[in-house]
């Protein structure tokens, strides 16, 4: 190799580095989406870069005083290669954080699924601990059990024959070992009410929490659950990005990988502190496989799957099958993840949009047979049963406005199959929740009835809209994104006994004026058609509610069809630009195009200064 070709490999090689070292860092520590085209414009001005050292080279040959013109680009090489060193730790850090962040010492206690009578505690513990012991300080309930080694260590204490609205102290003492001291962890837990009774219950509602790709990031969204009084968190699937940043691959079959990633979102301070005390349900989504990933076969399905289920799905309840004919198989490779439980007046159903998806000539479910025929079958005992309103919860968004291929319901018969046995059945006080789609929204997706969405609860917020068709009635929708709305989350409030009623507020940290103390809106679901306004919903309250389309079901069926007027939006390219400074980023911006211009004013200096050599000689 030539000694010039062998600068200009160096060069490259150097400023490649560095692009790689500032743009990782920026995503690890601050999450904004700008590192990405940020990446782009400094491969752009590499060339630039060369391009001055090849001129001054030429120059400083012909004429030994030009060399006081390689100090600009001297300068900038330099100042490149030493931020990238300066920030390789952090890149590092983002890049390759489940092979060098594994926590494998980590400690871990918090709620899984509660009722009226029960609650499950799951506890994890470094090895060599053999097992682990729970006390229940109000009833001297006292339990020992095993860890097993061949699920990372871990156990759940099924607790039962618990009073209905009861609050319970507990502790959960894990011996000491050779790796570990001896570890007491105190907290308490609220069983649920019985349905019927007269009583007051509050859940959360979210998905999204990407701790992974964060650098120092704390999940504030999860402490916030906590603060406002939940009596149970449902979290609606992408708990860990196991795709992040190998977005092509993910992290294949290792299913050590899969668990370093829990271990690090679940000794999170915000989380734990909210899983001691707070139960929590969950549901899987995609990137706790792989992106848009929804096939079985998928050589990463099965093992993430499978430590999603270690880590967090084996707390929740068992789904009891309506349809003997539905039971699956215990040798099936892959168990269904779809349950439902009581919560004081409500029944909620949790869906699994991602395993059990029929593609044919004739029909697309995304929810698969077996489980459309279980949320029939529920949705009719519902009409029955004691309870007077029927939540139905999606990891996918529902709306048809969501026009990002197969993510949502919208290419899927599902959607209208279950709005017309509905109807077809006279079910009252039924609607969706959603999440996925990193941003807030209610949309009517059949005549009264409704999707409430809402995500990430602890994330990186986009700066576009991700749900951006008007195929669908929208009732209100977000206008402000951008990476400052990282933690967003919506608080079902139901009132059980004589008078039901259900709220439902959605919530986000970065609002400008009363963050998390007001709701953006306030949407009241109503048992039956037998109120005033003869409604099956109806927005009464809320920061935003006058930026909302319609006010209630009775609004909004005035409405012909899909001619519900939808709020003007701004074009996502333009929404990008103005966000992208908005958001913090746009100081890079900046910063690089500054460097750019440096470069273009030191190329043209010598050029002149050659000219003028040339011209002497």
């Amino acid at each position: 190799m030539k000694p010039r070709n062998g600068v200009i490999a160096l060069a490259v090689a150097l400023s490649c580095f560095s692009t790689w070292c500032l743009g990782a860092s920026i995503w690890s520590i601050t999450a904004f989406y700008i590192s990405i085209p940020g990446l782009g414009l400094f491969f752009v001005s590499t060339p630039f870069f060369l391009f001055i050292l090849l001129k001054l080279n030429k120059a400083r040959k012909d004429d030994e005083s030009l060399t006081s013109i390689t100090t600009p680009a001297a300068v900038i090489g330099v100042v490149a290669v030493l931020l990238g060193i300066t920030l390789f730790p952090f890149s590092l850090t983002y890049t390759f954080s489940p092979y060098l962040l594994t926590h494998s010492d980590a400690t871990i206690v918090r709620l899984g699924a509660v009722s009226s009578h029960t609650i499950n505690i799951w506890v994890r513990a470094p090895p060599p601990i053999a097992s682990a012991t729970v006390l229940l300080l109000e009833s001297q309930i006292k339990i020992t059990s095993a860890f097993d080694p061949l699920k990372d260590n871990s156990l759940i204490f099924a607790l039962d024959s618990l009073s209905p609205a009861t609050t319970y102290s507990y502790e959960v003492i894990i011996p000491e070992s050779e790796s570990a001291p001896l570890t007491t962890i105190t907290s308490t837990f609220k069983t649920l009410p019985l349905p019927g009774s007269d009583s007051q219950l509050r859940f959360a509602f979210g998905s999204c929490a990407m701790k992974s790709a964060h650098a120092g990031y704390d999940m504030i969204g999860f402490q916030a659950v906590k603060d406002m009084g939940a009596d149970f968190m449902l979290f609606m699937g992408d708990l860990i990005y196991a795709d992040v940043p190998f977005s092509g691959y993910g992290l294949g079959t290792d299913r050590e990988l899969y668990r370093a990633h829990y271990r690090r979102t679940f000794t999170d301070v915000h989380m734990t502190e909210m899983g001691k005390s707070v139960p929590s349900f969950f549901q899987y989504d995609d990137h706790e496989v792989l992106n848009d990933v929804s096939d079985p076969e998928h050589p990463s399905f099965i093992p993430a799957t499978d430590i999603w289920r270690e880590y967090a799905g084996s707390s929740n309840f068992a789904h009891n099958f309506s349809n003997s004919e539905n039971e699956f198989d215990n040798d099936e490779v892959f168990q269904p993840s779809f349950f439902s439980f009581e919560a004081g007046a409500a029944c909620i159903f949790v869906l699994d949009g991602r395993g059990h998806r029929e593609i044919t000539d004739s029909k697309r479910l995304m929810l698969g047979e077996k489980q459309m025929s279980e949320v029939l079958a529920w949705l009719k005992a519902s009409t029955s049963n004691r309870c007077k309103f029927q939540i139905m919860a999606s990891p996918n968004p529902i709306t048809p406005n969501y026009l990002h291929g197969e993510e949502g319901w919208r290419t899927f018969d599902d959607l209208q199959i279950i709005a017309e046995f509905i109807a077809d059945n006279n079910v009252t006080g039924a609607f969706f929740m959603s999440g996925d789609s990193h941003q807030q929204g209610v949309y009517e997706v059949a005549p009264g009835l409704l999707e409430i969405t809402s995500s990430p609860i602890s994330a990186g917020g986009v700066p576009f809209r991700t749900i951006d068709g008007k195929i669908s009635p929208i009732v209100w929708e977000q206008s402000d994104l951008g990476a400052q709305h990282s933690s967003q989350l919506a608080i079902v409030d139901i009132t059980d006994g004589e008078n039901p009623k259900l709220t439902v507020g959605l919530y986000s940290g970065a609002d400008e004026l009363y963050g998390w103390s007001k709701p953006r809106l306030l949407v009241e679901i109503f048992e039956n058609l037998n109120n005033e306004k003869n409604a099956s919903w109806e927005l009464v309250g809320g920061t935003r509610m006058s930026t909302a389309t319609s006010l209630s079901s009775v609004e909004s069926s005035k409405f012909e069809g899909i001619s519900i007027p939808v709020p003007e939006r701004v074009p996502n390219s333009q929404a990008f630009i103005k966000l992208l400074f908005l958001s913090g980023g746009g100081l890079l911006v900046v910063l690089i195009v500054l460097t750019i211009a440096v470069c273009v004013v030191c190329c043209n200096c010598c050029n002149r200064k050659v000219k003028q050599v040339e011209e002497f000689s």
